[in-house]
């Protein structure tokens, strides 16, 4: 599966500095999300059998993606990965199949910061969830840099420009520097 832009911005708060760029990603050199591991099974129906069906896969974004530079360094979202299943009694009827829901998945590396959250669909049109089935997965990163992004003392440039003049006594003219005057 390829998705040109791996990553949904959630929540990215960077205020404006004379010194940061436009936030621009270079999405061209991306590599695409990868799925080392799927499996599915479906119950042997042989006695002291657990009765569940199961999806599980594992999925990783090789990708390092840079938002944004603080007097830290570099805020970035790290390369990631996920383990994601789901189980369901297979023969319990529609209301047990997994087909049209979103789940969301566990985290596949212990030791990395809480940035993202990763989710997968099994498509409604698919014609089973065991075997010839269609995944959607997402993956949600935010980073909040409260002022690390900008220097404490640093001007914050706004762009201004005139909306209205407005008259409230006698005649206004607008002068050369779009200022009313009386």
């Amino acid at each position: 599966m390829r998705n040109p832009l791996p990553f949904l911005l959630a929540a990215l708060l960077i205020p404006p500095t004379p010194t940061m760029a436009a936030l621009s990603i270079n999405t061209t050199s991306l590599q695409p999300w990868q799925i080392p591991r799927l499996s599915t099974h479906t119950p042997s129906g042989y006695p002291a059998n657990h009765p569940y069906w199961s999806l599980s896969f594992a999925v990783a974004d090789p990708n390092t993606i840079v938002v944004g530079q603080t007097r830290f360094g570099a805020a970035a979202f790290p390369p990631t990965t996920a383990n994601c299943s789901v189980r369901w009694l297979g023969y319990a009827g529609a209301g047990e199949d997994p087909r049209g829901h979103t789940y969301a998945c566990g985290s596949g590396d212990a030791d990395a910061a809480d940035t993202g959250r990763w989710t997968f669909r099994v498509a409604n049109d698919s014609a089973s969830a065991i075997s010839d089935f269609a995944l959607r997965v997402g993956l949600e990163e935010a980073v909040v840099l409260e002022t690390g992004a900008v220097d404490e003392d640093a001007p914050v440039l706004v762009q201004q420009r005139l909306v209205e003049v407005q008259c409230v006594e006698g005649t206004c003219e607008e002068d050369e520097d779009g200022d009313a005057g009386a």
